[in-house]
C-alpha cells in the first residue's frame, strides 16, 4: 500500500471487514478506505463510518470553521462538529451536533433543528425521532422530538446514558438526589 508519514484512528466496519484510517503525507491528511483515498475527505481531521461500512462522513478544516462531507459530498460548514452518527442498522440517515455562534444545534440529515447551550448523548432513529440531553440556561433536560423533560442540575445526573425504546415512544434515564458526605 501507499507510504504515509503517520497513520491514526483506524477501524474495521461491516461484515466484509472494511478498513478505514486517517493517514498523513506531506503535511496533508487523507481518509483511507480499503487502501484507497476516500474522495471528498482530503484534509479531514475526523471521520465516522456506519456499522455496515458503506457510508462515511468527515470534517475538513476550512479556515477557522469545519466543513462536513457525507459520502464524499461537501455539505454545510460549521464552527465545529464534535459528534456525528448514522442511524442503524443500515445508515440510511445521519445526525450530528453542530456548534455555531456559541450554541449547539441538533441536525438530522440536512435539516438543522433546535439550538441549545449544550447537547450530549444524541441518538436518532431512521424515522427522525431523536433523543438527547440538552442544556438550557443552567439546567439539563432530556429532549425527545424537541420536547423537553424536567430540568436538572448537572450534579443530579449520575450519568447521561439514555435508552430509547424500539418504538421511539419512551426514554429511560437515571437521575437522583445530590450525593454528599454524610
Amino acid at each position: 500500500g501507499p507510504t504515509f508519514k503517520e497513520v491514526t484512528r483506524a477501524a474495521f466496519a461491516g461484515s466484509e471487514g472494511h478498513v478505514i484510517y486517517t493517514a498523513q503525507r506531506n503535511d496533508s491528511n487523507f481518509v483511507i478506505y480499503d487502501g484507497h483515498e476516500f474522495p471528498g475527505c482530503a484534509g479531514a481531521k475526523w471521520w465516522w463510518i456506519d456499522s455496515s461500512g458503506n457510508r462515511i462522513a468527515c470534517v475538513i478544516p476550512d479556515g477557522d470553521r469545519w466543513q462536513l462531507a457525507v459520502d464524499g459530498t461537501p455539505a454545510v460548514t460549521w464552527d465545529f462538529v464534535p459528534y456525528f452518527g448514522f442511524t442503524e442498522p443500515e445508515g440510511a440517515h445521519y445526525f450530528y451536533v453542530a456548534h455555531e455562534a456559541g450554541k449547539q444545534r441538533i441536525v438530522f440529515d440536512t435539516q438543522p433543528r433546535q439550538a441549545y447551550e449544550g447537547v450530549d448523548k444524541l441518538m436518532c432513529r431512521d424515522d427522525g425521532a431523536c433523543v438527547a440531553w440538552v442544556k438550557t440556561g443552567d439546567k439539563w433536560h432530556v429532549s425527545r422530538g424537541g420536547m423537553l423533560g424536567p430540568g436538572y442540575d448537572e450534579k443530579w445526573i449520575w450519568n447521561k446514558e439514555l435508552l430509547l425504546s424500539p418504538d421511539g415512544q419512551h426514554v429511560i434515564y437515571i437521575t437522583g438526589e445530590e450525593r454528599g458526605d454524610k
